[in-house]
């Protein structure tokens, strides 16, 4: 997009423009359908943020600093709390100690390409289950996050705006696959992310287990 407009349009939606200049990009937004786009997407990048902050963001504006934070309780999660150990005698035959707790929170849009795995059941009414690694993997046995990935800016000319087509390749190597679903029949669910985070339709592979030749 070569639009000389295009900061423009994103500080008139954020009220930094005086409301003079942002009459003439509204009339320019008017008559140019990339600023349109792009104004539509800068909008609809800003509801999901909110909705993804808001609750975090209006706890920290009534209790700043530190009284926000989730006591550390049981059921400890691994995708929210990080224990920091320390060797605090230098001894190789003795057990680190807890020194720090760190509490976070996970970015929903840092991945965009989302691989879920599916579970065949005996319920027709409910013939697949989702596995979630986040409840099954739990604290201090945090070994897997996420089955998702991040694929990275494909274009080497940003300035361009056409679509790319070709084959994208997503390997999953794990320990765990075999002793967390052994002969279960699988499928995978799987759907990508664009950068305004627009999801793409969801396909599912066939149906395999891992025992496969």
């Amino acid at each position: 997009m070569n639009c000389s407009f295009t900061e423009n349009v994103s500080m008139m939606i954020d009220g930094e423009l005086p409301e003079s200049e942002a009459k003439k990009v509204r009339a320019h937004i008017a008559g140019c359908a990339d600023c349109r786009d792009l104004e539509k997407d800068f909008l609809f990048f800003r509801e999901q943020l909110k909705e993804s902050s808001a609750d975090l963001v209006a706890d920290r504006i009534k209790t700043p600093g530190y009284d926000t934070l989730k006591p550390f309780s049981k059921p400890y999660n691994c995708t929210n709390w990080e224990v920091v150990y320390v060797d605090d005698d230098n001894d190789p035959t003795t057990a680190v100690v807890p020194f720090d707790t760190l509490f976070f929170v996970l970015n929903p849009h840092y991945n965009n390409l989302f691989v879920e795995f599916e579970m065949k059941t005996d319920d027709p009414a409910n013939p697949f289950d989702t596995f979630d690694e986040k409840t099954f993997f739990n604290y201090p046995s945090c070994g897997i996050r996420s089955f998702y990935g991040r694929i990275p800016i494909l274009s080497e000319d940003l300035s361009r705006s056409t679509p790319l087509e070709g084959e994208i390749r997503y390997s999953i190597p794990s320990l765990f696959f075999t002793t967390i679903f052994g002969a279960k029949t699988l499928r995978l669910r799987v759907y990508i992310e664009d950068r305004a985070l627009h999801a793409s339709n969801v396909i599912f592979t066939r149906e395999f287990n891992l025992r496969e030749n």
